[in-house]
């Protein structure tokens, strides 16, 4: 969890994981896809260690398919966050949902838009949205994730667009829970998608789907370094 401290710390942490005789077989890159920073260092001492790498590849939210009680939402995909200037959002109410620490390069790129955005409920991230210009009635701050109840993963999400009157929500194209959670509220809300594309990945030998990383066919051929 958090920072890796740069490559020279994953070094340090497989040279001594191999001085004690319980060397690591595999390590999996399991980061978010907008995580170029962590992505970047572990390819460096993988690369540089002979460290085989493989990388969690995450499905594309978006290429789920909306069911026939849910109506059609415009979707457009950004290369950049830039690519927003050519967006007509003037008086469209906004909703969003990239984090806080991109808000100050983002609200300038939307003159005349309604701002929501939707934070961590941390100090540092509800000082970023308040200091990019967010409004403090218009910031929600909450952990992505299912209810406690049982409810839907995106329920309180949703919630809030529909109490807020959004009319488009921007968000990242993130794979996973997350953005598929944000493909169904706005598909069930008619709200206008405006994706983020994520920034091109430097390659690995190995790229594995969630299913196919934790088969227990490849989960035992792991186990077995003679096989590799």
């Amino acid at each position: 969890m958090g920072p890796l401290k740069g490559a020279g710390a994953v070094v340090r942490e497989l040279r001594q994981a191999r001085a004690t005789g319980d060397p690591f077989s595999w390590v999996i890159d399991a980061t978010h896809p907008f995580a170029t920073t962590v992505r970047g260092q572990l390819l460096e001492a993988c690369s540089a260690e002979a460290q085989p790498l493989i990388r969690l590849l995450r499905r594309d939210g978006g290429m789920a398919v909306a069911s026939g009680t849910e109506s059609a939402a415009p979707m457009l995909r950004l290369k950049q966050m830039q690519d927003l200037v050519e967006v007509d959002l003037r008086r469209r109410r906004l909703l969003l949902a990239i984090g806080s620490r991109h808000l100050a390069a983002l609200v300038p790129l939307l003159p005349g838009a309604v701002l929501h955005a939707r934070v961590l409920p941390e100090p540092r991230a509800i000082r970023l949205a308040l200091a990019a210009g967010i409004r403090a009635g218009r910031l929600a701050c909450l952990r992505p994730g299912p209810l406690a109840t049982g409810g839907l993963p995106g329920a309180v999400e949703a919630g809030l667009c529909r109490r807020w009157g959004i009319e488009a929500v921007l968000f990242r194209a993130s794979g996973g829970a997350n953005e598929e959670s944000w493909h169904r509220i706005a598909r069930a809300g008619g709200l206008t998608r405006l994706i983020l594309e994520a920034p091109a990945a430097p390659p690995v030998p190995r790229g594995l789907t969630h299913h196919r990383l934790t088969a227990p066919a490849l989960l035992q051929w792991l186990g077995r370094p003679g096989d590799r």
